[in-house]
């Protein structure tokens, strides 16, 4: 009984030939050959252009937020600023919380 109980003994799965390749490739044992795996075709029809600077714009809002969430919990959370009225830039939030840990 070989190795592969169960599967073919004549295909098997390796690594990626280079470092380069993410795709996995199959070996064919009969002729020692690797053989690239084929891709699957997308089944949907590609967003026109508007739609995707849409999307992308909206990808974009969304991060833009997430960051200014977490600034704002770093400004709460460093003792030097937290108490303080008018709101600090990024960069001084940034240097504040640099001290703060240094400390």
């Amino acid at each position: 009984m070989t190795k592969f109980s169960g599967q073919n003994p004549s295909v098997f799965f390796s690594r990626p030939i280079s470092s380069q390749s993410k795709s996995w490739s199959r070996r064919d044992s009969v002729k020692g050959e690797l053989v690239k795996k084929q891709r699957s075709k997308p089944t949907t029809v590609a967003p026109s252009e508007p739609q995707m600077v849409e999307i992308r714009n909206a990808r974009e809002r969304s991060r833009v937020r997430a960051v200014n969430e977490a600034y704002e919990k770093l400004r709460k959370m460093v003792p030097a600023i937290s108490n303080r009225r008018k709101r600090v830039s990024k960069v001084k939030t940034l240097q504040k919380a640099a001290q703060y840990i240094q400390v």
